[in-house]
């Protein structure tokens, strides 16, 4: 765990190459390796923490393993990212991450207080279960991008009908 904390890449695999508890969890806090990925993310480098996630999953790390708190790496992610979601870089850093947890099952918490949600653009983007390759641009907490057709679209780019007293619609 403290490879993981310090960002080790090289130390943090070769210890989970060579036997590690990947599910150990200290009885104090109950953080798991996951969680504290979830942390170097948040506050270091999500590209080592990516690459320490995925070491674990291949060997057999729970996504939904809970600490004392009963919260799961991807429920702190999502709490982390609410704290974050101005920030469109920070976005763009969480957001694999969350891929990684939820493509290894982690299933978004039903307990998380609705404060986190609203207002979240990861949260609604993973929720959705639309995903794409990289975060979509200039998603954000005042809602430029929305979900259409199974895509996310600019709401600039959508023409809202135009509800004239004649019922025609909109005109272009």
């Amino acid at each position: 765990m403290i490879a993981i904390h310090f960002g080790n890449v090289a130390v943090a695999k070769l210890l989970i190459a060579n036997g590690a508890t990947v599910c150990y969890s200290p009885p104090d806090t109950n953080l798991t390796a996951l969680h504290r990925c979830v942390r170097l993310a948040v506050a270091g480098s999500a590209k080592d923490s990516l690459e320490i996630m995925n070491a674990l999953f291949a060997h057999g790390a729970n996504a939904n393993q809970m600490d004392r708190a009963n919260e799961t790496a991807l429920h702190k992610l999502m709490i982390d990212a609410w704290f974050a979601r101005h920030d469109e870089e920070s976005m763009k850093k969480l957001y694999p991450i969350a891929r990684c947890l939820v493509e290894n099952g982690a299933i978004l918490p039903t307990t998380i207080n609705k404060k986190y949600v609203n207002g979240n653009p990861l949260w609604h983007i993973i929720n959705s279960g639309e995903y794409v390759d990289e975060w979509p641009e200039n998603v954000g907490t005042d809602h430029n991008m929305v979900l259409v057709g199974g895509g996310w679209v600019k709401k600039r780019d959508i023409v809202p009908r135009n509800n004239s007293s004649h019922g025609l619609g909109s005109e272009r």
